[in-house]
Order: structure tokens, then C-alpha cells, then sequence
């Protein structure tokens, strides 16, 4: 058995290992395998972000015979969705016990104004100066504020709720490229019971000039790559290596990283955790430590090249020829797919 949970099989080439039995049983493509770790079974529940795996097309033609959009068939989208759905294991089980796959949780934005407008972001700083619950608003965020607080729109402040509930504090989406705004999210997203725009300038008794200047303050988000760690581990519980490596590229290339020597060495083992089954096709290359290495800084290499840039670019281990050429393979190239996906939009 392999630390990493996944069995090592002694598999002759005879197909033996296909139970053919069990596929007649419960007739479905269905196998077994050991299993001694989390990680042998997390792909179980990652297959659902995968996206469909069906599509379907339809080819007509118009009574006028010239295709016009008004004689176009009307769609049923919720139908679609039903047919192409998938539904994974563990949902299959909560189905068919008749437990509830969901809970209504209410979901409550959360906006970003610059002052002087009067908003709830604004309504935020002045219930954390008033204080009226010391003990909470010293240590509340800006997304915790609507699960202890209601938003009165014609008064336009947080009036605390007599019980309180689930709600979700959701802040609005903001791309890298809108600048003060992006790194004024990432600071209502750490800053707690700030009083005004002005607190949010100040880190450890230093006031600095920019928002952006705040997070990569010493020991704040960007020094330390803190913001970058945080979003890599969290795309890890629901996305496979190939999606973990092109968010990696991506940060290397347009976002803000300080150390990314250290960062590929932190999440190195979520980056390569396909790596061992690619490998495992390959009858002339071994599966240790090493050769997962140099695969997986091999696939890094080639989405940088995408966009011009190399391991070098970014004080990562470059590979030498003979490291090249083992991975030199077909099935190992870029596809287009991935220089489109790297473009910025």
C-alpha cells in the first residue's frame, strides 16, 4: 500500500483484475478497489466540478427552408439539465434515504463604495464605531455583519436582529485588474471592526498611502503570499491537478506573488496529485519522488511557455535536456485549450 492511500497492484495482463461478475450484477460499469485514506476516495466527490459530460445537438430545418430564428423550437433548459445533470455518490445516498441534499441558507451581498456614498459598507463602519455590542463589533467581519445584523433601507444602518440566523455575508466579485477595489476587498475580508476607510490604510501602527501598499504590508496578505495560500487550498478540495496547475500560472503571471518557489513547495503535492496515475503508463519511466517532480514542473513549464514566460521567470527549478525528453510525449503537450484559458480576458 502507498502512503498516499492509493494500492499498488499486482495487475499481469490478463485482464484479470476486471470483475466482470459484479459489472453483471448490478449492470453498470462498476469495479472494486482498496481503499486506506481519504485521499484515495477524494476524487469521488471532485468529479462533480468537472463540469457535464454530455452534450446534446440537434441539427433542423426550417419550415421556410432558410433557418430563421422565429421558427427556432422553444428550449427546455430545466429538462436539459435534469437528463445531463450529474449526480455523485454521497447525493445519490442522501437521495435515496429521502435526507434532504440541500438547506435553504439566505444569501445577503455585501457591496464595495468608495466613500462618500452612504451604503452598507459605509452602515459597517459606523456600527462598528457606536459599539453598541462591543464584545461582537470589535471582532465582526464585513461578510459576518448580516448574521447579527439587518439591513434597514429606510433608516440606511444595521439594526441587530432579535435571533440570530444563517446568512451568508457575500462580497461582490472583483477582478485583479480593477486595482484599489480588488485589494479593498482583500483587506474587508481580514480587517476586523474597522471604524472607517482610514483603518483599513493602517497595519501595526503604520498608515500607507494605498490599499494595495496595506496587503503587502510586512506580515500582511501579500507578503507572505498568505491570500495566494489560502485560495490554492481551498481550490484543492474540489479541483484536480491539471486545474490546480493552471491556477498556479495564473497567479505567477497576472496577481501578485511574492515567494513562488515556497508556494509551489507548500501545495506541491496537490499540484502533482495526478501525476502518479499518468506516470503509471509509462513503462520505461519510474514512479518515485523525482519523477513526479519533474512531471509536474514539466506541465508548469509548458502552460508558462504558453504565455512566453519560463520557470526561470519566477526562480522555479528549471529542467535540464534529459529531464525534457522524458516527458516528451504526445500525450504530455499543451493543448490549445490551456494557452486560451491562460489569456486574460
Amino acid at each position: 500500500m502507498h502512503p498516499d492511500g492509493y494500492p499498488l497492484y499486482r495487475r499481469r495482463c490478463k485482464y484479470s483484475y476486471v470483475k466482470d461478475g459484479i459489472s453483471a450484477k448490478y449492470n453498470a460499469h462498476i469495479n472494486v478497489k482498496a481503499m486506506t485514506t481519504i485521499g484515495a476516495i477524494k476524487y469521488l466527490f471532485k468529479y462533480v466540478y468537472r463540469g457535464p459530460d454530455r452534450a446534446v445537438a440537434r441539427v433542423e430545418r426550417a419550415a421556410n427552408g432558410e433557418g430563421a430564428p422565429d421558427d427556432a423550437p422553444i428550449r427546455d433548459e430545466i429538462n436539459e439539465f435534469v437528463e445531463g445533470r450529474y449526480i455523485s455518490a454521497p447525493e445519490a445516498v442522501h437521495r435515496f434515504f429521502g435526507t434532504r441534499p440541500m438547506k435553504y441558507c439566505a444569501d445577503r451581498p455585501v457591496p464595495l463604495n468608495a466613500p462618500p456614498s452612504r451604503s452598507k459598507l459605509t452602515g459597517f463602519f459606523d456600527l462598528c464605531a457606536q459599539a453598541p455590542d462591543v464584545k461582537l463589533t470589535c471582532t465582526v467581519l464585513n461578510t459576518d455583519v448580516p448574521r447579527y445584523y439587518s439591513w434597514n433601507k429606510e433608516k440606511l444602518h444595521w439594526k441587530r436582529r432579535v435571533h440570530d440566523r444563517t446568512v451568508i455575508g457575500r462580497i461582490y466579485t472583483v477582478p485583479l485588474r480593477s486595482g484599489e477595489r480588488y485589494y479593498l476587498r482583500m483587506l474587508l475580508e481580514v480587517v476586523k471592526g474597522p471604524t472607517s476607510f482610514a483603518d483599513l490604510f493602517e497595519f501595526k501602527g503604520v498608515v500607507h498611502p494605498s490599499y494595495r501598499a496595506a496587503c503587502a504590508a510586512p506580515g500582511r496578505l501579500l507578503a507572505d503570499d498568505g491570500k495566494n495560500h489560502t485560495c490554492l487550498t481551498e481550490v484543492a478540495q474540489i479541483q484536480t491537478g491539471d486545474q490546480l496547475r493552471r491556477l498556479f500560472v495564473f497567479m505567477l503571471i497576472h496577481a501578485t506573488v511574492a515567494h513562488p518557489p515556497a508556494l509551489l513547495e507548500r501545495h506541491f503535492d496537490s499540484l502533482s496529485d495526478d501525476a502518479r496515475y499518468h506516470i503509471d503508463r509509462y513503462k520505461d519511466v519510474p514512479v518515485d519522488d523525482e519523477t513526479l517532480r519533474l512531471r509536474t514542473l514539466n506541465k508548469i513549464r509548458l502552460l508558462l511557455a504558453a504565455s512566453d514566460r519560463s520557470l526561470g521567470d519566477f526562480n522555479l527549478p528549471k529542467l535540464s535536456e534529459a529531464e525534457l525528453q522524458l516527458f516528451d510525449r504526445p500525450e504530455d503537450r499543451l493543448p490549445e485549450r490551456h494557452e486560451i484559458a491562460l489569456k486574460p480576458h
